[in-house]
C-alpha cells in the first residue's frame, strides 16, 4: 500500500518527523473515550498489553503473527521504579534484567561483576531554565526577567561544571547552548556560557533586580534523573548572587498541565529532547511566538517572541538545500542562545545496566524496543 502526504508549504525535517508517529487503527481510536485507550491501547507493533497500572507497570505479550516474525522476547515486563539505588538492588538481586540510570554508588559493584554490563553515554537531553518572558509576573507584578540583560545575567551564575559533577553525580554535561553536538543544528562556534557569579550581581544591580523578591522554581519532581538535587543546588547559587528562588516540585502530569494548558510558571526547570535528531524541534515547537502561527510555539511555555527568529524558522523549515538549512538553524541557535531563550545547564548522559545474557545496544532517542533485545538462553 502506499501513503500520500501533502503538506501545506515545503517542510524540509518531515520525515524526521513521521519516524515520530505510530501507526494506529482508526477504528479503535475513533469510537473510543481517551481513558479507555489509555489502558486498552491497541498498535501495530510486535506486542500487545496485557496489563497496565499507570505509574507501576505495563506488561506486554509478543503477537505471534507480527509480520517480522514473533519476536523474542515473548514477555516483558516494565517496572516504574523511582529510586535509582532501589531499581540497582533490583538488577543485583535479579529481580529485573535492565534499568535506566542505575545508582552510580553501586557501579563499582555492577562494573566489577561478569554477570552485568554498565552503558554510559553522552545523552541528547537538556536540562534548563525557564524564565517567564511576560511584561508581568502572573501575580501582576513587572517582570524582572523580560529583559535579555536579565537573563543573561542569570546564565553567568550558574556554575554548570558543579551541577553535572556533583549534584548529578558525574552523569551529566554542562550544557553551553539547547542543542546537543549530536542535532542538526547544533552550533560548534559558540563560546560556554563564562561562569562569572560576581559579574552576574553586578549586571542584576544595574538592571534594578528585586534582589528581595522570594520565588518559586517549579520542577517536576521524578521526571528527570535528580532533577531535585539539581534545583536545589541551583537555588544556592543563585542565592549566591543575591535571586531569592525556592525549589518547588510539582507532580509531572500537573506540571505539564499548567505549561501546557493553563498559564504556566514564572520560574522552572525542565528537560527536553529533540528526539527527531534536528533543531527544529526546538524551534518550531518551543521558540516560535505562541499563538502566532498553528503548529508552531505549542511548548514555548516562557511566551518568549522574537520576529527575526520566526521568520528564520519558517525560512530554514523550507529550505531544501542542506549547507544552507544548516547555517540557517546555527544561526537561529545563535540567536536564541543570545537571548537566552531558555537558560541551558546541563545535558544528563544516558545510562544503562543489564544482564550480559540480555545482547543490547541503547539508542540515541533512549526508546527500548522489546525486539531488539535477543536473550540469551542458559542451560
Amino acid at each position: 500500500s502506499r501513503l500520500k502526504l501533502t503538506t501545506y508549504t515545503p517542510y524540509m525535517p518531515l520525515l524526521n518527523k513521521l519516524a515520530q508517529i505510530m501507526i494506529v487503527p482508526a477504528h479503535h481510536y475513533r469510537d473510543r473515550e481517551a481513558e479507555e485507550v489509555r489502558f486498552k491501547p491497541l498498535g501495530s507493533g510486535p506486542y500487545r498489553p496485557v496489563r497496565i497500572r499507570p505509574g507501576s507497570e505495563i506488561w506486554l505479550e509478543a503477537r505471534p503473527d507480527y509480520w517480522r516474525g514473533e519476536p523474542s522476547p515473548r514477555q516483558i515486563q516494565f517496572l516504574f521504579v523511582p529510586g535509582e539505588e532501589l531499581r540497582t538492588r533490583m538488577l543485583l538481586t535479579g529481580q529485573v534484567d535492565l534499568i535506566r540510570e542505575p545508582a552510580p554508588s553501586l557501579l563499582p559493584e555492577l562494573q566489577g561483576s561478569d554477570q552485568f554490563a554498565v552503558r554510559i553515554s553522552q545523552g541528547m537531553r537538556l536540562m534548563y531554565l525557564g524564565l517567564s518572558c511576560r511584561d508581568r509576573l502572573l501575580d501582576g507584578s513587572a517582570n524582572p526577567f523580560a529583559g535579555r540583560a536579565v537573563r543573561q545575567a542569570v546564565a553567568r551564575a550558574i556554575d554548570r561544571r558543579s551541577l553535572a559533577s556533583d549534584s548529578l553525580q558525574g552523569l551529566a554535561e554542562p550544557a553551553g547552548q539547547p542543542g546537543s553536538p549530536y542535532v542538526f543544528g547544533y552550533h560548534p562556534g559558540l563560546p560556554a556560557v563564562p561562569y562569572d557569579p560576581a559579574g552576574a550581581r553586578e549586571s542584576l544591580r544595574q538592571s534594578d533586580f528585586p534582589f528581595g523578591r522570594e520565588l518559586r522554581c517549579y520542577f517536576p519532581e521524578g521526571q528527570y534523573y535528580r532533577i531535585r538535587e539539581l534545583v536545589g543546588a541551583l537555588c544556592r547559587q543563585m542565592s549566591a548572587v543575591g535571586v531569592r528562588w525556592q525549589p518547588a516540585p510539582v507532580e509531572q502530569q500537573a506540571f505539564a498541565r499548567r505549561n501546557f494548558l493553563e498559564e504556566g510558571h514564572d520560574v522552572f526547570v525542565s528537560g527536553w529532547l529533540a528526539i527527531s535528531g534536528d533543531a527544529s524541534d526546538y524551534f518550531d515547537y518551543c521558540f516560535y511566538t505562541r499563538g502566532k502561527k498553528p503548529g508552531y510555539g505549542y511548548f514555548n511555555y516562557m511566551r518568549y517572541s522574537n520576529p527575526w527568529l520566526d521568520e528564520r524558522i519558517e525560512e530554514s523549515a523550507a529550505c531544501a538545500d542542506r549547507d544552507k538549512r544548516l547555517r540557517l538553524l546555527q544561526e537561529m541557535m545563535a540567536a536564541a542562545h543570545d537571548d537566552m531563550a531558555w537558560v541551558p545547564l546541563i545535558f544528563l548522559k544516558d545510562s544503562y545496566a543489564y544482564r550480559r545474557t540480555l545482547p543490547w545496544t541503547p539508542r540515541p532517542d533512549r526508546d527500548l524496543l522489546g525486539f531488539e533485545t535477543r536473550p540469551k538462553v542458559t542451560e
